[in-house]
C-alpha cells in the first residue's frame, strides 16, 4: 500500500493510484474490520472527479474474489464474457468471484439503486424493473461486487432467497 500511496503523492491526478487505494482500503475494512470507510469514500470521490468524462468509469475492472489467502481481487479478463441475458459470467468465471450480501438502501428509479455495505459505503446497482423502492427497500440481496472508477458496484443482484443465475 505504501508504494501506491507514494505514486499518489508523486502523481496526484493519476486515477489508478486512487482506484487501487480505495480498493485496498475497502479490503482492509471488510476483511480486517478496520475503520477506514472515510478513506474509501474519499478515494472513490477522487476517482469520480478524475474520470468525470471517461466513457468507461462504470466498468468493473476488478472484482472481489473467493480467495482466502493473499489478495482477493480478480481482474475482469479472468472471468469470461458477461452475459446480459443471464445477468452473470460463465460458470468458470463466476466461480472465481465472491457472492456478497447487503441490504437495499434506496432505489431512485429503474436506473439507480444503492446497496448498503457498511455505515458509509454503498454499492450502486441498476434495479431495472426487478426492484422498486416501495417493495424492496430494506431487502437482503446477494450480488457480485465489482470495483469501478465510479465506485463500488453490485452486479447480478438477486433476493437472498435465490442463487445467482448459473450460465
Amino acid at each position: 500500500m505504501s508504494r501506491v500511496e507514494r505514486i499518489k503523492h508523486l502523481e496526484p491526478d493519476a486515477v489508478d493510484s486512487h482506484f487501487y487505494l480505495y480498493i485496498l482500503h475497502y479490503l482492509l475494512t471488510k476483511l480486517e474490520k478496520k475503520p477506514l470507510e472515510d478513506i474509501v469514500v474519499t478515494e472513490i470521490r477522487e476517482c469520480q472527479r478524475l474520470t468525470a468524462r471517461s466513457r468507461y468509469r462504470d466498468y468493473g475492472y476488478e472484482w472481489l474474489g473467493n480467495q482466502t489467502v493473499g489478495c482477493p481481487l480478480v481482474h475482469f479478463s479472468e472471468l469470461g464474457k458477461w452475459d446480459p441475458r443471464t445477468d452473470n459470467y460463465p460458470p468458470q468465471g463466476a466461480s472465481k468471484i465472491q457472492v456478497m450480501k447487503g441490504i437495499i438502501d434506496r432505489i431512485d428509479g429503474p436506473e439507480r439503486g444503492w446497496i448498503r455495505l457498511g455505515e458509509k459505503l454503498r454499492a450502486f446497482f441498476p434495479p431495472r424493473g426487478d426492484f422498486t423502492q416501495s417493495e424492496h427497500a430494506g431487502t437482503l440481496v446477494q450480488f457480485y461486487l465489482g470495483f469501478t472508477y465510479d465506485g463500488l458496484r453490485a452486479y447480478g443482484v438477486r433476493p437472498v432467497t435465490t442463487q445467482p443465475t448459473k450460465a
